[in-house]
């Protein structure tokens, strides 16, 4: 039920800034009950941020999971909510901060793709960075997600 999460892309909404959108690092997320409809989940990971400087998050959530069945049975759509504490270098001088986000997840046992959305506000409200780049609507995140199982199959 361990995955390893690698981060990579960042799409800025309209933005004018030209900001990093190669957003690499490396993480984990842990389901537990990955079998049922609500699975909580636990996560961590470093990545380069907006920034180009490496970011680090710990935290966890719950993701509601829809499965459509007939040939795409092994098919899930997790859609969910995390809440974490980061630690930026350029936000509130460097002091973790909390953080809650929106979560979408589409894949199977073995793979998967994560995405979530900093809304505009929060961009303001947390980063400040619209007031750098004021015609930013928000940040997309993207991730792939791949299971510890297949990835490395001696640690089941």
């Amino acid at each position: 039920d361990w995955d390893v999460v690698i981060n990579g892309k960042a799409f800025h909404i309209n933005a004018e800034r030209d900001w990093n959108e190669d957003n690499w690092g490396l993480g984990f997320e842990r389901e537990f009950g990955r079998h049922r409809r609500w699975v909580p989940f636990a996560v961590g990971n470093g990545f380069r941020d907006s920034m180009n400087h490496m970011s680090y998050m710990g935290g966890g959530g719950i993701k509601r999971r829809f499965r459509p069945g007939g040939w795409m049975q092994n098919l899930h759509v997790d859609v969910g909510v995390v809440g974490f504490v980061m630690k930026r270098q350029n936000i509130r001088k460097g002091d973790p901060f909390p953080g809650l986000l929106p979560v979408l997840s589409i894949g199977n046992r073995r793979a998967a793709l994560n995405l979530t959305y900093l809304p505009g506000s929060a961009v303001n409200n947390v980063t400040h960075n619209k007031k750098v780049d004021p015609k930013m609507d928000g940040v997309f995140f993207l991730q792939a997600k791949f299971s510890m199982a297949y990835v490395l199959p001696g640690l089941k």
